[in-house]
């Protein structure tokens, strides 16, 4: 009974978010809530249960058997928030500035140049997590120029979403948090075990940045002796420069460089949380470069209000996830799922669930997915010997095509703005992009991320 209501309960999440009738936040966590009432109606559990699986999923709970602590997802949700705030603030004081300032410099109207330029831009403003921002000011900053040196945009649009597709997997870029969420995995143990396939997938889009460079050569006939004219070299620049030019922070360049390196190295190295590392670089950068107490409340208020979302599906994440194993729902359905498997995939388990996953994360939004349904797979594969943690590397993997999904707005402002349709965008990122998938899979089964 309780996995029929578990199926229900998944299927009416996914059609309230689909049909766009709830938020995510809502869909996370009124869905849930209505059906845990009438579980703990039905078997007596009483209604201060319901409270108590909530609390469980967003904050801790402790097993039964074990005395283990295991945490629920309030961790994730500053470190999401924070890391978000921080890195806003970072590209607004300039941080990034100098490094794309100087790839336009450099690249002297050479093809080859711009391709490189373009993806190494693409890495440094997509290292923020966000697919919009990057998206807009790499636009920005591009188009005209291929324009003028008669480039194919199409092109321009692999260089920008290829990095940021890999990028987004960062521990604030949003679906490592919430398949974090959704796994009850910690996020940073999810982080390192990604980073080997996401630095294989980086040098991938900068080899594939030389081949679309070396194309346009020879297609374009280029002339060494060429230079980049001088106008739209300037044109380039002021769109970097011209951004929010009131909180630009050029002389805080090499402090603002050094708390940031701090930051990463000491979550690197394991010295701390990166929610608690995140709160206390957005808190010491905002009073260095802000400085008066009126400016600094000013920057957390917006920085604050374009940070919130996440962390807000984050928290309804939390009680989604609570309700479903707090009731028994995700165990009950787990099981029924383990019966209906054939026995002979059993060792293939992770393979075939990755590949599962792929339509999965195109079609659906990543919430509904990772929460409606790895949330009762990591159940399942734990009966075929895979670990929660081996389960979230296999969910990630298939963000290499997530980037094809028609559900992420910012997509069709590139694919308009590099003059191709939707399907001829999808078309080219799965001819070009289609190896990130292979090596993700191929790093993570020989670092045994990937049981196969």
């Amino acid at each position: 009974m309780l996995a029929i209501i578990a199926l229900l309960m998944i299927c009416t999440f996914v059609y309230f978010l689909l049909s766009q009738k709830l938020t995510v936040v809502g869909s996370l966590l009124i869905i849930p809530l209505v059906f845990g009432v009438g579980i703990a109606l039905f078997t007596n559990s009483g209604l201060d249960a319901i409270f108590k699986w909530i609390y469980e999923g967003i904050f801790y709970s402790i097993d039964e058997v074990s005395g283990e602590i295991v945490s629920g997802v309030a961790p994730a949700v500053f470190l999401i928030l924070f890391a978000i705030f921080y890195f806003n603030m970072m590209l607004d004081v300039g941080l990034f500035d100098p490094i794309i300032e100087f790839f336009i410099k450099e690249m002297r109207g050479d093809p080859l140049r711009v391709t490189i330029l373009t993806v190494c831009s693409s890495i440094a403003v997509s290292s923020t997590g966000d697919t919009t921002t990057a998206v807009i000011i790499l636009l920005a900053a591009f188009v005209d120029l291929y324009k003028q040196m008669e480039m194919r945009l199409p092109i321009l649009a692999l260089l920008i979403i290829g990095p940021n597709t890999i990028l987004n997997m960062l521990p604030w870029g949003g679906p490592a948090a919430v398949i974090s969420s959704a796994l009850n995995i910690e996020l940073m143990d999810l982080s390192f075990a990604l980073f080997p396939g996401m630095a294989g997938g980086i040098l991938y889009t900068i080899c594939l940045a030389f081949y679309f460079g070396y194309k346009e050569r020879q297609r374009l006939n280029f002339d060494k002796e060429a230079e980049l004219d001088e106008d739209q070299k300037e044109k380039m620049l002021a769109s970097i420069r011209n951004r929010r030019v009131d909180y630009k922070r050029p002389h805080l360049y090499w402090v603002n460089l050094l708390l940031t390196f701090t930051i990463i190295g000491l979550l690197i190295l394991g010295y701390g949380h990166g929610s608690v590392l995140f709160l206390l670089g957005s808190i010491i950068g905002a009073t260095i470069n802000f400085g008066d107490s009126k400016v600094v409340m000013d920057r957390i208020r917006e920085y604050v209000a374009s940070a919130i979302a996440p962390p807000m599906a984050t928290l309804g994440a939390g009680a989604f996830s609570g309700i479903l194993y707090g009731s028994g729902m995700s165990q009950a359905l787990a099981f029924g799922v383990v019966k209906a498997i054939p026995r002979f995939l059993g060792q293939h388990m992770a393979l075939v669930y990755t590949l599962i996953t792929i339509p999965g994360l195109v079609f659906l939004p990543q919430e509904a997915y990772y929460f409606g349904i790895s949330s009762v797979m990591v159940n399942v594969m734990e009966q075929f010997g895979v670990t929660p943690l081996q389960t979230g590397v296999a969910s990630m993997i298939p963000q290499a095509f997530g980037m094809i999904s028609p559900i992420i707005p910012a997509l069709y402002i590139l694919t308009a703005q590099t003059q191709q349709t939707f399907f001829e965008y999808q078309k080219r990122y799965i001819k070009y992009l289609w190896p990130i998938f292979a090596i993700f899979c191929i790093i993570y089964i020989l670092t045994g991320s990937l049981p196969v």
